[in-house]
């Protein structure tokens, strides 16, 4: 994932100006993260748009195939995201993103970040 080359598979999106909701279903449900994640939104005048996972305080929520995920990857202007693969995808575009720990993935999340001198990106660790 992080040495392929998937430029030709990238195609340009509409959607511009947002913040790129990348996560598990139903795993950003508490109400301290959803409030400082729309806050985050409003100062910085994006919407919200999350991947495959309804959120209702989301402004839109898309369902791309594989490769067009990497285009809204590539197009965001922010990532908020809990998994491994957002914050490895978020690293290889260069994207500015938090990633919050959760405890089913705080080992391996905590461990690249450290690695990448990246750790001052949690935005909430809920262990």
């Amino acid at each position: 994932m992080l040495f392929f080359d998937f430029s030709k598979y990238i195609k340009s999106l509409d959607d511009k100006d947002f913040i790129l909701v990348y996560s598990y279903p139903l795993r950003i449900r508490d109400k301290d993260e959803i409030n400082n994640i729309k806050e985050f939104s409003k100062r910085s005048n994006k919407k919200l748009i999350s991947i495959g996972s309804f959120y209702d305080w989301c402004d839109d929520m898309v369902s791309p195939h594989p490769f067009e995920v990497l285009s809204y990857f590539i197009s965001a202007d922010y990532i908020i995201t809990d998994t491994f693969h957002g914050t490895l995808l978020s690293l290889k575009y260069n994207k500015q993103f938090i990633t919050i720990i959760r405890n089913s993935n705080q080992t391996k999340l905590r461990h690249l970040l450290h690695f990448m001198n990246l750790a001052h990106l949690y935005l909430y660790e809920n262990l």
